[in-house]
Parts: structure tokens; sequence; C-alpha cells
């Protein structure tokens, strides 16, 4: 945020160059101000909030990046192992995506991810106290064969 407030001129003039006029500068530094502010409060939120983002038990998934609703295993079509770099997810192919109420980034996403070849829902373990293996371990244990 710091580079954005420089570019629209909080510490002096905005910096320019032949191939960026005082305007694109200024644009890219609120364009960056309000990413990074916005990406800022999310993870502020997210850190702040104490309830659990992933639950795997006898009913079903809670994926509270998805939908704040408890995804039954009647609902869960199938499920895999999938990685992008060295991030790991578990993908879970949904009998009927629309049945669920989006919430967060899945609200932003949900359509660009399935039209990337993606499944409907992605967990991963970043951010909370458990392992990757934990979570396939439990998908295994509940989850349909």
């Amino acid at each position: 945020m710091v580079a954005g407030f420089w570019f629209v001129g909080w510490f002096g003039e905005p910096p320019t160059s032949r191939r960026l006029s005082a305007e694109t500068a200024q644009f890219l530094g609120w364009v960056g101000i309000l990413f990074f502010g916005l990406t800022t409060l999310v993870g502020g939120v997210r850190l702040l909030d104490r309830k659990p983002r992933i639950a795997v038990n006898t009913q079903g998934v809670l994926a509270r990046d998805f939908s704040d609703e408890t995804i039954a295993w009647s609902q869960i079509h199938g499920w895999s192992v999938n990685s992008v770099a060295t991030q790991q997810f578990v993908c879970l192919q949904l009998v009927e995506p629309g049945n669920f109420r989006r919430s967060g980034m899945a609200a932003l996403l949900g359509g660009a991810n399935r039209g990337m070849g993606f499944a409907d829902v992605q967990l991963n373990v970043t951010g909370t106290d458990r392992s990757f293996a934990e979570l396939v371990d439990a998908m295994q244990r509940f989850g349909p064969v």
C-alpha cells in the first residue's frame, strides 16, 4: 500500500517515466491502495474469526470459504486431491452446486474457477492449525467411497 500512496502523490510528486505518465501512476496507485487495503481488511477479519474454516464429519463438509452451509455427503458426487505449484487442495464435485449460497471469494470467483477446469469446491488448510494429511484422512474416514 505504501507504493500506492507514493504513486498517488502522498509523499511528493508521483513517479513518471517515458512509459508511465503521472495520471497512469495515480490510477495504478489507487488500484493498489484499493486491492491491498481490501486484502488487508479480509485478512484481519479472518485472523480474528475463531470459527472453524473447514469441518469434516459424519454430516458432511463445512467449507466456510465456499458457503456457510454444511455440504451433506449426499450432495458430494466425488472428491480428489489436486495441487497447483506447491499448494495442495481437496477438490469436491457437487451434485448440484447451485443449491448452495456461496460466501466470500467463492461468490466472486466460483464461475471463473469452474471455467478454468477446477472443481466446485477447493479445500486447503492454509491458515488453519491442521495439516493437509489430516484433511485427507478425515475425507477418507467420513466421505463417500
